[in-house]
């Protein structure tokens, strides 16, 4: 299994931190805190209510991640992380042929409070990803790239119950 600790520095952060926001006034949690929780949960798939404690209120985090991945924020996030050579990832996934993710069962049931792309099939809720068809030639890079995503546990089990979030993740 691929073991993947993410914990940025204050100096790191400083490399990237055009990128977000300015805030509006007095945030219990800076942006490195909610930035260091991200790839956290995204690996260990924790239900955001028993988010440890060290990395802040889970409500706080969730909500600070929606807003970033709605207008952007964690794009540009990810973008600048490689620039300045903080991560080094190469995907040249523009779109995914239909590979299924099976839906976890607390990923379902929220209100409609937005897009969700759950689908039900004979052996039960999916959300679907599609890979472009030039790209799925070379099967063995989009093996190696869904073997890689399969190792974050909020991914290959679907624990969101939102379209922007489970997104926002991958």
């Amino acid at each position: 299994m691929i073991e993947l600790k993410v914990e940025f520095s204050q100096e790191q952060y400083e490399r990237i931190s055009d990128c977000f926001p300015k805030p509006r006034g007095k945030l219990r949690y800076n942006s490195l805190e909610v930035l260091n929780a991200i790839p956290y949960i995204a690996e260990n798939g924790a239900k955001w209510r028993r988010f440890p404690d060290r990395f802040g209120r889970w409500h706080t985090i969730y909500s600070r991640m929606r807003h970033w991945a709605k207008i952007g924020v964690l794009a540009r996030v990810f973008e600048a992380l490689q620039h300045e050579q903080i991560i080094h990832f190469t995907i040249t996934v523009g779109s995914w042929d239909s590979t299924s993710v099976k839906v976890h069962p607390d990923g379902t049931g929220a209100l409609k409070n937005g897009p969700q792309a759950i689908g039900r099939s004979r052996g039960g809720l999916t959300t679907k990803i599609h890979l472009d068809h030039e790209l799925y030639k070379s099967r063995n890079e989009v093996e190696r790239l869904f073997r890689m995503l399969k190792g974050f546990r909020r991914i290959f089990s679907r624990f969101e119950k939102l379209d922007l979030i489970f997104t926002a993740f991958i």
